[in-house]
């Protein structure tokens, strides 16, 4: 099972020289795991090192390799298919804070390595979240963004 941690987030993270981080969103939840070895396996099953519990995701759905240039991920035949920022793949190399979607797209993702470096904010990662997001109540757009907005500052700032 992986561990959770931030991993390598410099280049030799990308270039296959060690290990990469993987933030999983689902809801208000958020799970954070170290993607350090050649078969990092994606699925419903409880022997996956990233267990998604959505009968839309298949038993063994995806898995994240590690090759001499870089990390890959690889959909293994699941019916209804894995995304990489939106674009639906059977095998793509990932970069730096690619979204991945398992089965549905909107409701649960993975960012690839996110940066999370002091001060700085990726507007893909914010945008991704964002898109997720849904008001308990119903409000006008602008106060709909406005919650949207004070959310990430939050959160950005308990990075901090």
């Amino acid at each position: 099972m992986a561990t959770s941690g931030t991993g390598l987030t410099g280049p030799d993270a990308l270039m296959g020289g060690g290990n990469a981080s993987l933030v999983f969103l689902q809801g208000s939840e958020e799970r954070k795991l170290t993607v350090g070895k050649n078969a990092f396996t994606i699925g419903r099953k409880t022997e996956n090192d990233l267990v998604i519990s959505d009968p839309r995701v298949s038993r063994e759905h995806a898995v994240i390799t590690l090759e001499s240039d870089g990390f890959y991920i690889v959909d293994k035949g699941s019916k209804l298919g894995t995304f990489v920022n939106g674009e639906r793949i059977d095998r793509k190399k990932l970069k730096r804070n690619d979204k991945l979607e398992f089965g549905v797209r909107g409701e649960a993702f993975a960012l690839f390595d996110p940066d999370r470096s002091v001060g700085s904010s990726s507007s893909r990662d914010l945008l991704s979240q964002l898109s997720v997001w849904k008001p308990a109540t119903a409000t006008s757009d602008l106060e709909t963004l406005a919650a949207q907005l004070t959310a990430q500052v939050s959160r950005d700032a308990s990075l901090l």
